[in-house]
């Protein structure tokens, strides 16, 4: 996930693996606006390879079984955000308030 900052509400982009919609690309264009999915990618499940580039101020998301051979699953994307610098990171989520959620994570470079 690349994001603008730690606020709640701030502009980012991700790429995800979810157990019921595959592979996604979530993105907040503005701040405090709601977040877009971009397209989904049924099939791929955890463990899978994800990946997200940013070239000047385009964000691409990628997916690959093999870590080798990569898939655009969507972008590039120009988000609107004008921050100097951007705060990268993993994110997990179990959408759940009463459900934890666990990931590992590995082959991670920034």
């Amino acid at each position: 996930m690349f994001r603008e900052n730690t606020a709640a509400g701030a502009v980012n982009i991700g790429v995800y693996i979810t157990p019921g919609k595959g592979a996604s690309l979530q993105y907040r264009n503005g701040t405090n606006i709601l977040a877009s999915n971009g397209p989904n990618t049924v099939g791929p499940v955890a463990p899978y390879y994800v990946r997200l580039d940013k070239s000047q101020s385009q964000y691409t998301g990628y997916i690959s079984d093999d870590g080798i051979t990569w898939t655009i699953i969507g972008g590039p994307y120009t988000l609107g955000t004008s921050a100097s610098s951007i705060t990268k990171g993993l994110a997990v989520s179990s959408h759940n308030n009463a459900a934890l959620c666990t990931a590992v994570f590995d082959n991670i470079i920034v």
